[in-house]
């Protein structure tokens, strides 16, 4: 008898927690990108309405890097995940941490603007090569993430072609 009231007891507390969970995920929401062939991330392409096209790509670099509460992104206002940046209020975890999310967006934007300018041939594969170990030397696949993948998500999100150069597709 024992047996069966324990049994009952898990039925229903599993049943509670199972609602509990699935409310959670959806107060969260689905992820900014689904899979694509390969299992690669597919960015879903802009709404009309989209920002400058500079704010274009700085959005798909913050969804690329993560977005949810608990993200390392969100915690540090730093939507890029910079490592450091001039109005950084300090670091946690090798990551620049932000007073406010307006800074880390700032350094966000600035990075994009000024590395575009240094670098006006680079197209996105170039781009997030060195976004992501300051080398546009390969491997495309490392501990900081697929370069590849980051690049072509960024292209998707803003409808240009990742073969172009990012110069072109910002207009600068």
């Amino acid at each position: 008898m024992r047996f069966l009231g324990l049994v009952v007891v898990c039925a229903v507390l599993w049943y509670l927690l199972k609602g509990k969970i699935q409310d959670a995920l959806t107060t969260i929401g689905p992820e900014p990108w689904s899979e694509g062939p390969g299992g690669s991330p597919v960015a879903s392409p802009l709404a009309s309405g989209g920002g400058s096209r500079l704010e274009d790509f700085a959005e798909a670099v913050s969804r690329m890097e993560g977005t949810g509460p608990n993200s390392i992104a969100t915690k540090n206002n730093n939507p890029g995940n910079l490592r450091s940046g001039p109005n950084q209020a300090g670091t946690a975890n090798g990551f620049a941490v932000y007073a406010d999310s307006g800074d880390g967006w700032g350094d966000l934007n600035d990075l994009i603007s000024k590395r575009t300018a240094a670098h006006p041939d680079w197209d996105f594969y170039d781009w997030f090569d060195y976004y992501l170990r300051g080398s546009t030397i390969k491997p495309s696949v490392d501990a900081q993430g697929n370069s590849d993948q980051y690049a072509e998500y960024v292209a998707n999100y803003g409808g240009w072609d990742p073969l172009q150069t990012v110069s072109s597709a910002l207009g600068s």
